[in-house]
């Protein structure tokens, strides 16, 4: 993110700039007030809390920035896993019961699948 601030500031990318400084900061006081390490999950956590933001504003009316930001901070979350990935993931590991399955996944998957999605997996499983 650092470096796409950078370069949004090289650049003059006002909105760009205005983003990444918002969702950093918001990283680094979420991460000074827990007492924990900036980390990938903390990261993608506070840009999907600044995405949710913008969509909740635009449920009550139309403004083609918030558009434009959740189109380009999207482009710092993982790519989602498919259904078909969360279910080959599923019968790869052998488990069988939706808790030991959902732990296994936020485990080693997290913020990877469709909690819904992997919950209706496991519980056919």
């Amino acid at each position: 993110m650092r470096n796409s601030l950078t370069f949004a500031i090289k650049n003059k990318q006002v909105m760009e700039k205005t983003c990444l400084r918002t969702v950093i900061g918001n990283i680094q006081n979420k991460a000074t007030r827990l007492s924990v390490e900036i980390n990938d999950n903390l990261c993608f956590k506070e840009v999907k809390d600044a995405i949710s933001g913008n969509c909740e504003t635009l449920k009550y009316r139309e403004n083609q920035v918030l558009v434009d930001e959740n189109a380009f901070l999207s482009k710092f979350l993982p790519k989602m896993m498919t259904e078909s990935e969360i279910r080959t993931v599923i019968e790869n590991s052998g488990l069988k019961g939706m808790p030991s399955i959902m732990k296994y996944l936020s485990a080693n998957y997290a913020g990877l699948f469709d909690g819904k999605v992997a919950k209706s997996i496991a519980l056919k499983q």
